[in-house]
């Protein structure tokens, strides 16, 4: 059974999440930007950077694929919102499913982790999106704020640093759990 692992990594975390997965799992890790464009695997390992709402890469590679012959997809987003949090996740899922087509998501597991952000490595156009976040937080009354967002407010313009390779302990164990039940239909 053919596996691999594709990210899409504005500045690092889902990167490091994915080769940290390709280690774990023997298996072929690549760049969205570097995938051929018709790319064949049984199953398939999405890694992406969640920003405003999207998934870096996630589109343009699930189009290099053939949904018919893939028998799984995992979906793991990374991003500074906490998972733990319902409502967190509910948003994450909601904006993940606006981009997988219907032919995907009978197949689709998610999972979500926590990454980093460094405001001094944003390029601009995050710089901005960041900022603009920043002040929209700070005229709402203090019991509109989520904890996170008290958070932002707290460390904005720091380094943050959330990543846990930890996290992707029920990844593995589904990924584990999934070939097997595929190898015992096989």
């Amino acid at each position: 059974m053919k596996a691999q692992i594709v990210y899409g990594s504005h500045y690092g975390s889902a990167k490091a999440y994915a080769q940290a997965l390709a280690a774990s799992l023997r298996i072929e890790c690549l760049d969205y930007r570097d995938l051929p464009p018709q790319t064949k695997t049984d199953l398939l390992l999405y890694v992406g950077s969640l920003y405003a709402g999207g998934m870096v890469g996630l589109a343009k590679s699930l189009r290099a694929y053939d949904p018919q012959k893939v028998k799984g997809l995992f979906i793991i987003s990374v991003g500074l919102a906490d998972p733990q949090d319902r409502k967190n996740l509910e948003k994450i899922k909601r904006d993940i499913q606006g981009q997988v087509p219907p032919a995907w998501r009978e197949k689709m597991t998610l999972f979500h982790l926590r990454g980093r952000i460094d405001y001094k490595s944003l390029n601009i156009k995050h710089q901005v999106m960041m900022k603009v976040l920043y002040h929209r937080l700070k005229t709402k009354a203090p019991q509109e704020l989520k904890e996170e967002d008290r958070a932002l407010l707290k460390t904005y313009g720091q380094t943050l640093d959330y990543m846990d390779l930890a996290s992707l302990d029920p990844v593995l164990k589904g990924y584990r759990a999934l070939v097997d039940q595929l190898e015992g239909l096989s």
